[in-house]
């Protein structure tokens, strides 16, 4: 099916405001539904050419209705009503076009085209109308089978005919239930790269705001997440003249400077695990001990940034981190 009929089917229908599944359930059905409508009127107008119009009318009819319920969809928005029509259309016609044939060889086994309903419900509807609907679908084969002898013997269609029906019914609703699935498939492919990529982009937000660690049990939902440490470290970071050269640099050369800044003390103490910044000031602290007393410092042409240390013994200070 060309990609700009496929665009303006998916149209049909559509709301904003409908839920991705909503939205994914609207497509497949009326992208079958409109394959389904084709081979049905393909259907009719052979049964009526070979002297059947009673046979020709139900999947000619089916495929009017069909387009019909279609427009109405476009003009009332109403999904329900159009896809409990479009089911119970699925299930019952094939069953009265064999019937009319003669049954289930002069037929050409035309019920299996029924199948579709439930395999249709399972992906528009719910599982439960799909039970439903299979359990119907079983119960219109074994009537089919009992008034097998109550239909007449034969009707105008050679027997070649006959044999190509069959073909094309079997070939026919595994093409379509295929290519359904196909769809279904590959639209809920879509939909989880869009959510893996939204999630990633959520994890990368969190991961600026806390320490991986930190992140992580978050994840595991972990109500209180709290740590001791016998020994820690607290840096205090000063960014010599930092007022007037805030003045000077505008807002993105500022936060990029503050960044390379705490950077550049992430990688000198990578075992950091809890940060407060300051526009003017840092604080951080570290669980293991450094030495006493320790400056970095660091120069470009525009600014200078010192980080001083202070160490304190083993045992001396303790830190419990929290976060909800």
């Amino acid at each position: 099916m060309p990609k700009r009929i496929v665009s303006v089917l998916e149209g049909i229908g559509a709301d904003p405001g409908d839920p991705s599944d909503l939205a994914l359930q609207k497509r497949v059905l009326i992208a079958s539904s409109v394959v389904v409508s084709v081979f049905g009127l393909c259907w009719g107008l052979t049964y009526i050419a070979f002297g059947e119009p009673l046979a020709g009318a139900i999947p000619f009819g089916y495929g009017l209705l069909s387009f019909a319920s279609l427009a109405l969809l476009a003009a009332t928005r109403r999904f329900g009503a159009y896809r409990t029509t479009q089911l119970a259309l699925m299930l019952v016609l094939p069953f009265l076009l064999q019937l009319s044939l003669g049954g289930f060889w002069l037929g050409s086994a035309v019920i299996v085209w029924s199948f579709f309903a439930p395999i249709g419900a399972l992906l528009v509807a719910s599982r439960r109308s799909s039970a439903v609907l299979l359990v119907a679908f079983v119960v219109l084969v074994a009537l089919g089978v009992l008034l097998q002898p109550r239909l007449r013997t034969s009707n105008n269609l050679p027997d070649v005919v006959v044999a190509a029906f069959l073909v094309l019914n079997l070939v026919g609703t595994a093409a379509v239930t295929y290519l359904t699935m196909r769809y279904f498939v590959g639209q809920k492919d879509r939909a989880f790269a869009l959510l893996t990529a939204e999630r990633a982009r959520s994890e990368r937000l969190l991961l600026n705001v806390l320490p991986g660690p930190v992140a992580e049990r978050l994840k595991h939902r972990e109500a209180t997440i709290a740590d001791r440490f016998d020994a820690v470290t607290v840096v205090f970071a000063d960014i010599v003249d930092f007022t007037p050269l805030s003045s000077r640099l505008g807002a993105d050369e500022l936060v990029a400077m503050l960044n390379a800044v705490v950077s550049d003390a992430d990688d000198t103490w990578p075992a950091a695990t809890a940060s407060r910044r300051s526009g003017r000031s840092a604080t951080r602290t570290w669980p293991p001990p450094v030495s006493p007393f320790r400056v970095l410092t660091t120069r470009t042409p525009s600014w200078t940034s010192r980080w001083s240390c202070c160490g304190a013994p083993a045992g001396s200070a303790s830190r419990a981190a929290a976060a909800r």
